[in-house]
């Protein structure tokens, strides 16, 4: 399909807030641009969105049925069908990208980049997912999987980071060593019971997900109400060597916000509430009025089924915020298969083995390690 700026206005379903969220929309009759729907977050670029976005691929499959599902009957009801068909997947992989650049004058950290990959089962309430962050040229990889009610998570080596310490401050390197001996390519377990008493347990939920009817239906009615989205054009292009839609969106964040706020009777957020006790669940940071996001939706011509998402910062938030930065998804469906990780060790022995080096240390290096790390931030 080649490009289209003649798609009219559209309505379409989406869902609230995420680390960097995704919109949806079909295309319309004829006369003005496009309106898509599609439910989408304000994208702050800090940080913290590292570790959103983790989160949010965790929720693999459920990406669709998050960040925007149905879409109102058209001609063209390409998009409308490509989030159904997503969401009814039970099995994903998915890898991608994040990138972060701290564009103030001052910034000690100016760049970051994470990249991603994992799978996810619905089914079988399982998630697996491989994470490797760049920050000033040193890599930091992890592993986290969730199985069996319980979370699994390990660190890489760490030596990298090592070098940066030697030439910042050089009196941390026996802490570096020891954590690394400690720590490194060790899989540790976090149970059903302490992410209860942190109220995470909804983490392993994988089904809290997943919407129901009566969600699409709320979703269409509040799109309704507020639609935010405009598809500016599509065009035909090419994701895992097969043939998709490319379809170009724009979003009103502060109609996005507004949309956001009328959510809270959805399933996912009642649950999110219940375990948590999060109330404002799609709640996402405050916009100005003629914020934009921009976002790339490409939807697989044979199974009909969303295969691509990318968003990246605009020229205006680039300007306000100082921070520029961009995230790109790949998803492909079924083949997912996560295992329990033999050897892991309970994270409360790991803690106790920590503690007691700390308070035992070994010659000159005691004194540091319990200085830099305060023995009291290991307690459970």
């Amino acid at each position: 399909m080649d490009e289209d700026k003649s798609q009219p206005v559209v309505t379409t379903s989406n869902i609230p807030d995420a680390p960097s969220v995704m919109p949806v929309a079909a295309p319309q009759a004829n006369t003005a641009e496009p309106t898509l729907n599609s439910p989408i977050k304000k994208k702050k670029l800090s940080i913290s969105v590292i570790t959103a976005m983790v989160i949010v691929l965790l929720a693999g499959t459920s990406i669709a049925a998050y960040f925007g599902v149905v879409v109102p009957n058209r001609p063209e009801n390409v998009l409308r069908t490509a989030f159904e068909n997503t969401a009814e997947q039970k099995q994903s992989t998915f890898s991608g990208k994040f990138s972060f650049e701290d564009l103030s004058e001052d910034s000690g950290l100016k760049a970051v980049n994470v990249d991603f990959n994992g799978q996810v089962d619905i089914e079988n309430n399982a998630f697996q997912s491989e994470v490797e962050v760049t920050a000033s040229g040193f890599k930091v990889p992890f592993e986290v999987r969730g199985i069996d009610k319980s979370v699994f998570f390990k660190m890489g080596d760490l030596s990298g980071i090592k070098s940066l310490v030697q030439l910042s401050s050089p009196e941390y390197v026996p802490a570096v060593d020891f954590f690394n001996q400690k720590l490194a390519n060790q899989w540790m377990e976090i149970d059903e019971t302490l992410l209860k008493q942190a109220g995470s347990q909804c983490v392993l939920d994988l089904s809290s997900f997943v919407l129901t009817e009566e969600d699409m239906e709320l979703l269409n009615k509040r799109y309704d109400e507020v639609p935010f989205a405009t598809i500016k054009s599509t065009s035909d292009d090419t994701v895992n060597d097969r043939s998709a839609t490319k379809f170009e969106l724009e979003l009103d964040d502060k109609k996005a916000e507004e949309f956001g706020q009328g959510l809270s009777e959805l399933s996912i957020a009642k649950k999110i509430k219940d375990c948590s006790g999060d109330t404002d669940a799609f709640k996402g940071e405050e916009s100005s009025e003629g914020d934009k996001s921009v976002f790339t939706i490409w939807v697989d011509k044979g199974s009909k089924t969303i295969s691509k998402i990318a968003t990246q910062s605009t020229e205006q938030t680039e300007e306000r915020d100082k921070a520029k930065g961009s995230l790109e998804i790949t998803i492909e469906y079924g083949g997912a298969d996560v295992s329990k990780p033999e050897g892991a060790r309970p994270i409360t022995e790991v803690i106790s083995e920590l503690y007691g080096a700390l308070l035992q240390g070994a010659g000159s290096n005691s004194t540091l390690l319990q200085n830099s790390i305060p023995t009291g931030e290991l307690e459970l």
